[in-house]
């Protein structure tokens, strides 16, 4: 077991690090960035590309990234920060989550996923001392060291430094602090330099434990918002323990789960969202509402468009749809699936504009509804129709169960709330057979089928009673007469 509770200290110590940087931030600037980890993500790849690709000494790549990189994307994000402090909440969240995506998407577009890139070690490999007959190698003795100093100093900074007691203040009233002489720009400014810099240098400490790639490292370094729920996103000296006690568990779980393939074979990947969902429900101090939360929810409405220019953009839209066919042949199924994603954010602008509350698992009922109508349609024979109702009426509920209590929390803390199960759910059930199956291959999603409308075709599904023409072979208009698409529904 000391093995892995050795290893669980590691990884535990680089959540902490983490973790405890983005409640920085959010103490001071009251914006809570869901960019943390695709900071620490894009640190990585940085340290990648200087210290792997470009050969340069890991000392000099990681001071690029850590006191380089970090502080000049801190000091963007500030800037970016003070416009959304003048926003609503879920703007806020929707902000945050947009730049999250920016980061992953153009590291993806960098590094194509695929091949296997993977960083060395570069902190010293060989065994400090045993403990216990288990080796301590000197790279986790350096990693857990670095974790603790840098929050034992944070934490002296904030409670015995003239600034730090500023950074303290700034949230609850700027203007005093203001007046008493001390920029809040300034002091929210260099909060985000050292949050930034702190998820900088948690990416460079992961990139060598595990292979390099831009949706795992975000997702691993968001372990990071279990580790702050601890802390009730206030507290550093308890965020710090709760990242290392969830690296603890989760090499644990590893341990005994390691072979499982039910539901526990995801429960180490799935603890830290657990966590964070648990004690958004239990804990009270976490449910309660700010002031900020009311007053933002009777703030003025956004801007709507004259009618005659919403009816003439929908005209338009409608005429576009009905040409597709027409100019896009090649890319049917793309504007299928345009449709398809337009309900789904339509049904979130719905959440958004009703309740000023945003979700972020909006994505993960589609897949409940997509995995329990192929196996209604597909697996039992039901018809169409029938299994697209009861698909829904399988999906109301689950999205009731976390509706209902999550009705209580406050803005934010709903949107955490939904991404912890929209992650849980990944982890843990979309491997299992009745979703997604376990070799992740997909599942088959059937076509309607109606004997006066065409809709077996690609063209027909898009525009029912069209029929699919290829012009280039000089054929006349066929008619693909397949009950089931190769549609396959997607794990994102």
């Amino acid at each position: 077991m000391l093995p892995y509770l050795v290893a669980g200290l590691t990884t535990g110590s680089i959540f902490a690090l983490a973790a405890v940087g983005l409640v920085l931030t959010y103490k001071t600037s009251g914006i809570f960035n869901f960019a943390h980890g695709a900071l620490a993500s894009a640190s990585a790849f940085l340290f990648y590309c200087l210290h792997v690709q470009h050969g340069m000494a890991w000392p000099l790549a990681a001071a690029i990234c850590v006191l380089g990189g970090g502080p000049v994307v801190g000091f963007v994000l500030e800037r970016v920060a003070r416009r959304l402090a003048l926003v609503t909440l879920p703007m806020k969240v929707l902000g945050t989550v947009g730049i999250l995506l920016t980061i992953q998407g153009a590291l993806e577009l960098m590094y194509a996923p695929g091949p296997d890139r993977e960083v060395p070690q570069f902190l010293p490999v060989s065994t400090a001392f045993h403990l216990s007959g288990t080796p301590v190698e000197a790279y986790r003795l350096i990693i857990i060291s670095v974790a603790l100093v840098a929050v034992v100093a944070l934490t002296v900074f904030l409670r015995w430094s003239r600034m730090g007691l500023a950074m303290r203040a700034v949230v609850d009233d700027p203007q005093l602090l203001d007046v008493a002489g001390t920029s809040p720009v300034r002091v929210r400014r260099l909060a985000w330099l050292i949050g930034a810099s702190t998820a900088a240098a948690s990416g460079v400490l992961l990139v060598p434990l595990l292979p390099l790639d831009a949706t795992t490292m975000t997702f691993l370094v968001v372990t990071a918002f279990g580790a702050a729920a601890i802390g009730a996103f206030t507290n550093l000296p308890v965020t710090y323990l709760g990242g290392l006690a969830i690296g603890v568990a989760q090499a644990l779980l590893q341990k005994y789960f390691i072979n499982s393939t039910g539901l526990s074979g995801g429960l180490a990947a799935s603890l830290p969202f657990l966590v964070l969902f648990v004690l958004l429900l239990a804990a009270p101090r976490l449910r309660r509402p700010s002031t900020a939360t009311f007053l933002q929810r009777t703030g003025t409405s956004s801007w709507r468009p004259p009618t005659a220019l919403q009816v003439l953009g929908i005209v338009g839209l409608l005429v576009v749809l009905i040409l597709v066919p027409q100019f896009g042949e090649l890319h049917i199924a793309d504007w299928t699936r345009f449709l398809a994603y337009t309900v789904l954010f339509l049904s979130l602008g719905l959440l958004v504009r009703m309740s000023g509350q945003v979700s972020l698992a909006h994505v993960s009922f589609m897949a409940i509804g997509a995995a329990a109508f192929s196996h209604l349609a597909v697996d039992h024979h039901w018809p169409w129709f029938a299994a697209v109702i009861v698909a829904g009426l399988i999906a109301a509920p689950i999205g009731a169960l976390l509706a209902i209590p999550a009705i209580r929390f406050p803005g934010l803390y709903l949107a955490l709330a939904t991404l912890g199960f929209g992650i849980l759910l990944q982890q843990m059930f979309y491997a299992q057979s009745y979703m997604f199956g376990a070799l992740g291959l997909g599942i088959p999603i059937p076509r309607p089928h109606l004997s006066w409308l065409n809709l077996a075709s690609d063209n027909g599904l898009l525009l029912p009673g069209t029929r699919n023409c290829h012009r280039s072979h000089g054929s006349g208009c066929g008619d693909q007469s397949q009950s089931a698409g190769p549609v396959a529904a997607s794990h994102g």
